[in-house]
């Protein structure tokens, strides 16, 4: 396990015990039952022993096994790695679900989108994954189509709620303010550019649990400007909101290196003003941006994506017991969907999860601990040159199935 990664210590928390049964088969007995084990444990590789076994969780950054070298049981072995330009795989004829149907996989680094745009014009990249809002800068390519998948990532603003942080965002009428002031449909359409869905609840679209939810949060200037005169917060001689001698002002933390989170930092900002709410960007590196969420806690508000797991679960970003171990950035705690979310992993009956969590949704969208915005696409480039098994982004995810990938000649 990874220990610097809050997704993977806290799947290491649910281990009671681990024990071998013989040299293909494992027990994993767990602590309490938790439907969601098992599809999570499945994204994650199974390791060599003889090569790792002397090796820390904290030493895998710097290990040779993750810098030049690899081992494993997958459909390709690791032929040449070239940092900075590309990695080179070779079959593995021993891969247990059959030979791949070709030789060689390559990965390669590219330095723009023109670079990528002429790889794909003189036939030396074959498919690529682009940014969902850069994909309208794509020009139509010969034998090349552009895909777009329903995906599991969610664009949210999250919010301080650590009073001793922070008080700005204790009031709910001033949460679902900020929600209401936001023309989501036109970010998408100009940000995005149609290559994302609105997020209106907090299941992705590529998820089962994926469904329409009773709490709408409209874009409302006029609705989302009355919570806040209700809440105290009165416009000022110079167009900001005050109360009691405070401004209603705070610090939006955003990845400045990304181009789309940087033009929604600034869409987000004015969006904001025009209600009265003065916000400074803070555009950092991605680096900085994952200590303040991970470590520090030290924002306002925090715009970033979170990409949900396979499985439905979501008690890694809203339960209470994240706040200092997990993914609950923000502070929020909330005893009943708590409770929902242990019952909802408390049983394999899908019937059962769905509905506990259709419940969480509303609960976490009554409580605005977080601005949901969208869902954004998988977007595909795909040479008609590759015949493969329909697309997904759970098969794109896990690369499921690319041994049956094949090149028409």
């Amino acid at each position: 396990v990874n220990v610097r990664s809050p997704r993977y210590s806290r799947l290491a928390e649910r281990v009671k015990s681990v024990s071998v049964v013989d040299p293909r088969t494992v027990v994993i007995e767990l602590i309490k039952p938790d439907a969601s084990f098992l599809p999570t444990l499945a994204t994650l590789g199974i390791v060599p022993e003889h090569v790792l076994a002397g090796v820390q969780p904290e030493q895998l950054i710097t290990d040779p096994f993750g810098l030049s070298s690899a081992v494993g049981t997958g459909p390709f072995m690791l032929k040449q790695w070239v940092r900075g330009e590309q990695i080179v795989f070779e079959r593995n004829p021993q891969y247990y679900r059959g030979t791949p149907q070709v030789a060689q996989y390559t990965y390669k680094v590219v330095g723009s989108m023109d670079e990528l745009v002429a790889g794909l014009q003189d036939g030396l990249i074959d498919w690529a994954v682009v940014d969902a809002a850069q994909a309208g800068a794509v020009p139509a390519i010969d034998g090349v189509s552009i895909q777009s998948l329903p995906g599991f990532e969610l664009v949210m603003v999250v919010l301080q709620l650590d009073s001793s942080k922070s008080e700005l965002f204790i009031d709910p009428r001033v949460r679902q303010a900020l929600l209401l002031a936001l023309d989501r449909q036109a970010m998408v359409d100009q940000i995005w550019h149609g290559q994302a869905e609105v997020a209106r609840g907090t299941q992705p679209p590529a998820s089962w649990a994926a469904g329409p939810a009773s709490i709408e949060y409209s874009y409302d200037p006029q609705q989302a400007a009355r919570l806040l005169d209700e809440a105290g917060w009165q416009i000022g001689p110079d167009g900001v909101r005050r109360r009691e001698g405070q401004r209603l002002s705070f610090r939006l933390v955003a990845t400045g290196a990304d181009p789309t989170r940087r033009a929604l930092a600034t869409w987000l900002q004015r969006q904001w003003a025009e209600i009265g709410i003065e916000v400074q960007l803070e555009l950092e590196q991605w680096s900085d941006v994952r200590r303040r969420a991970t470590e520090t806690r030290d924002f306002d508000a925090l715009l970033l994506g979170v990409r949900w797991d396979l499985d439905p679960d979501q008690s890694t970003v809203w339960s209470s017991d994240s706040i200092f171990d997990g993914l609950n950035m923000g502070h929020y705690t909330n005893a009943e969907l708590d409770a929902v979310l242990a019952q909802a992993v408390a049983t394999t009956n899908r019937e059962e999860r769905l509905a506990h969590y259709r419940q969480a949704q509303e609960i976490v969208l009554k409580d605005l601990p977080a601005l949901p915005l969208s869902f954004p696409k998988v977007t595909v480039l795909w040479s008609d040159r590759i015949e493969a098994p329909p697309l997904t982004a759970t098969a794109l995810r896990l690369r499921y199935g690319v041994e049956q990938w094949r090149l028409r000649l």
